[in-house]
């Protein structure tokens, strides 16, 4: 920006003046010298893991920052968001869009048969193997008067590791009802600079350990002494102590700075949500 005001300042006054000999052109990714600090990865592109990690960017949930939420506002009247998705996929088959030649994408074949089903033989929105990488503030742009927000998922493979592919969904921020709604919104997201996103994921990991805790010690404490009860107090012991065995290590990772790495050691979390679900459907 500073480049261009200099364009600008130059022509106003016809290119009569010459730049002193010592003179240095600022550089086009210096800000000017009164502008506030900006920290890119909370307010241009949060990817803290207190974020991407966060439950509402779970699909299990179907948490607002989700990829499961996310399709099923897309999806029109009369069509399920799991159709929807599974259309989408398949259009990759396509040689042409548009009149451009494109390759047909064949490893969709593949995601569509290891993405789990319900019942019915639809996907499973719930297990979808897209999750949250980023949640992007994109104020330099004018598709919409106050700019956009983005939500940004990656596609995870069977085994767990990162897939080649990305998926971005992206919102005309709504107005505030301010005189200068783009420069609110860029306020909120400057605001983000502050926020402890690090600590707040230790603090969520903590929670979970004390729930998890609790949840055992309330069910031996309230269990009537017979043979059954006892039966299910075992079981929900082992899926809980799993649990929480594996809430420990996210939380050694965190401590240790792993954060690339936090999803795989997450991952058998997702495991265990599966499990104690099954317990609570089995069991009611």
């Amino acid at each position: 920006a500073r480049s261009l005001a200099w364009v600008l300042a130059l022509a106003a006054c016809g290119g009569a003046n010459t730049p002193p000999a010592s003179y240095e052109p600022p550089s086009p990714n210096q800000p000017p010298a009164n502008a506030p600090p900006v920290d890119p990865y909370k307010e241009l592109l949060a990817v803290d893991s207190s974020v991407v990690l966060d439950s509402r960017a779970s699909n299990a949930s179907d948490g607002p920052w989700s990829f499961r939420w996310a399709v099923e506002q897309l999806a029109p009247p009369g069509t399920s968001a799991a159709r929807l998705v599974e259309d989408w996929l398949r259009s990759f088959h396509a040689t042409e869009v548009k009149g451009r030649l494109v390759d047909d994408r064949r490893g969709v074949d593949d995601l569509l048969a290891a993405w789990p089903r319900v019942g019915d033989g639809s996907l499973d929105l719930a297990r979808a193997p897209f999750r949250l990488l980023a949640i992007a503030g994109r104020m330099d742009l004018d598709s919409s008067p106050q700019g956009e927000g983005r939500l940004i998922y990656g596609l995870i493979n069977p085994n767990g590791e990162p897939g080649l592919m990305t998926a971005a969904f992206e919102y005309g921020l709504p107005s505030l009802g301010t005189q200068d709604d783009r420069q609110a919104w860029a306020a909120r997201w400057h605001s983000l600079r502050d926020r402890a996103f690090g600590p707040y994921l230790s603090v969520l990991i903590s929670d979970a350990e004390a729930s998890i805790s609790g949840v055992q010690g309330t069910f031996d404490s309230i269990q009537p002494p017979d043979e059954r009860a006892d039966g299910l107090a075992r079981e929900l012991d082992q899926v809980l102590s799993d649990a929480l065995e594996h809430v420990r290590d996210v939380r050694v990772a965190v401590r240790r700075g792993e954060l690339p790495d936090l999803a795989k050691t997450a991952a058998p979390l997702a495991d265990d949500v599966r499990k104690l679900q099954r317990f609570q459907e089995q069991h009611r």
